[in-house]
């Protein structure tokens, strides 16, 4: 698939990075005109969580879209541990977060909130 990105998991600064699932954006499928509207961003092949947060920015519900582009992704890989680390975070009450540079070299900040 092409829009697909490998999320790798690193659950402490000494830790080896470790596969937890492979996602794409989920784009509502309308039923008819006009197609799809594309993803607001684009992610790389692939991206390592590796630092936590419950710093306020990095709610899901504190932040409204001006300041964010979101999107929701989809597990692809069948794994089903992409349900399970979301309610790991849910429990801890964090927000897993990455920092990668985007498409165009600008530095970009991927969230993955508790409380989505």
């Amino acid at each position: 698939r092409m829009n697909e990105t490998t999320l790798m998991l690193r659950p402490n600064p000494n830790a080896k990075a470790e596969f937890l699932a492979t996602v794409e954006p989920f784009v509502p499928r309308g039923g008819g005109d006009p197609p799809s509207p594309p993803p607001p961003f684009e992610l790389p092949f692939e991206v390592t969580l590796d630092g936590y947060s419950r710093e306020p920015w990095s709610s899901g519900r504190r932040l409204g879209p001006e300041e964010w582009r979101t999107c929701l992704l989809v597990s692809t890989d069948g794994r089903r541990r992409l349900p399970g680390f979301v309610g790991h975070l849910r429990e801890r009450r964090k927000a897993a977060v990455c920092r990668f540079d985007g498409p165009a070299g600008e530095r970009a900040l991927l969230v993955v909130p508790h409380d989505p």
